[in-house]
């Protein structure tokens, strides 16, 4: 089994007002996309109740940045209360949402995730025995690149949602 280990631990984003949700997954699409990461959704769900639609995504793209280890980025995307809303700007009517938006970021880096060392006992021992001891630079490497790159993407979806502050 790859080994995972965890870089950003539960980094929240709240924001509750107006914002676009088509734009929101667009600029999240882009940023990934211009990093390097591929993007993998494995939930993608959408309940319409009284109060308004309620949106729930768990993205967890991810980079190769070696043969034996990659970053991965779990997101995890809950709007609530979610209605259009058409706003008025420079004499033209948008069409956006309002509601209340939650994500929470969290970072893995994966060594071995293709499971090249785990055929026999021997092999598991002996790749903990180069992660202890030569792949330690590289791993620390590894982890400030993952985390870096959290934080940003964490600052990035912050002033876009600003942006739609009145």
């Amino acid at each position: 089994m790859a080994e995972r280990t965890i870089v950003v631990d539960g980094l929240t984003l709240n924001y509750e007002g107006i914002f676009s949700v088509a734009d929101l997954f667009q600029v999240i699409e882009n940023w990934l996309r211009e990093k390097g990461y591929d993007k993998r959704e494995t939930r993608n769900q959408e309940h319409v109740k009284p109060s308004g639609r309620y949106i729930e995504l768990l993205l967890e793209p991810w980079k190769k940045v070696s043969d034996y280890a990659r970053l991965v980025i779990k997101m995890e995307i809950y709007m609530h209360d979610i209605t259009d809303v058409d706003v008025e700007k420079d004499g033209r009517t948008l069409r956006l949402n309002n509601g209340k938006l939650s994500i929470v970021f969290f970072g893995f880096l994966e060594t071995d995730y293709e499971l090249r060392w785990e055929a026999r006992p021997f092999y598991v021992f002996t790749r903990t025995f180069f992660d202890k001891l030569f792949y330690r630079a590289y791993t620390k490497e590894y982890t400030s690149l993952l985390a870096s790159s959290i934080y940003e993407l964490h600052t990035f979806i912050r002033t876009h949602l600003n942006m739609y502050k009145v």
